[in-house]
């Protein structure tokens, strides 16, 4: 599963550090907003729907977007809801002035 970070990377000038840096960066967000998802979801799915969509997050592509909304309605919104979250936490981080 995939989700456009472009303006978080603009933001915080990630898109400026070393391609291997970059990368591990992008990884440590992606990985920190899945696991955020993937807890709030736990709390209103069954272990099935669980199980179903952790098989879904594996693939890739629109049709598993598709399905995972089938099960879980609100994944977008609440993918975008910690995306924004990990934004206003990494902006506290920040030094002032920037």
């Amino acid at each position: 599963m995939q989700i456009d970070l472009q303006g978080l990377v603009e933001e915080f000038g990630i898109d400026k550090l070393p391609e291997e840096s970059r990368k591990l960066v992008l990884g440590r967000i992606l990985e920190s907003i899945d696991t955020r998802v993937t807890l709030r979801m736990a709390e209103d799915l069954s272990d099935e729907q669980a199980d179903q969509i952790g098989q879904l997050k594996e693939q890739d592509g629109e049709e598993a977007l598709h399905k995972i909304e089938e099960i879980y309605p609100d994944f977008r919104k609440v993918y975008q809801e910690e995306t924004d979250r990990i934004r206003e936490e990494m902006r506290t981080l920040m030094p002032k002035g920037q």
